[in-house]
């Protein structure tokens, strides 16, 4: 009879034969691959601040983004900046998302952006950073 160690080892052993055998036809036959440059390519989002305005815990950041592509997207990341009287970055919100936007659809949204001071002459911009599309793109 086999002791419970080489039982144990055995289907160890099996199972990481398994999860190597996995791994490999999973790069083989191609899993989805995330491109750095394509989720950095903007051109077709817009994104535009439309106003700005003073709350409790920060401001508020109204702001609508458009997709001027042909295809949807399914995400769009953004950065909201509050800046001062001099051009000055007072405070951000790097990770505003938006998501599933069709070709020729645009959507306002409110952002929260968070400081504990005021900032004298707030002016608010929008910039859009990346962008995943719905098809691998």
């Amino acid at each position: 009879m086999k002791s419970c160690r080489s039982i144990i080892g055995s289907w160890l052993a099996g199972i990481v034969i398994l999860v190597a055998v996995g791994v490999w036809c999973y790069r083989i036959f191609g899993g989805p691959s995330f491109d750095a440059a394509a989720l950095k390519d903007t051109r077709g989002i817009e994104a535009v601040a439309l106003d700005c305005q003073r709350v409790s815990r920060g401001y508020r950041v109204w702001c609508r983004v458009s997709n001027d592509r042909d295809q949807p997207v399914a995400s769009v990341v953004l950065k909201a900046s509050v800046f001062d009287d001099r051009g000055q970055v007072r405070a951000a919100n790097p990770l505003v998302n938006v998501q599933n936007l069709g070709p020729g659809q645009q959507r306002e949204l409110m952002v929260l952006v968070p400081t504990p001071t005021i900032v004298t002459g707030a002016n608010a911009q929008i910039e859009v950073s990346l962008v995943s599309g719905l098809s691998g793109s």
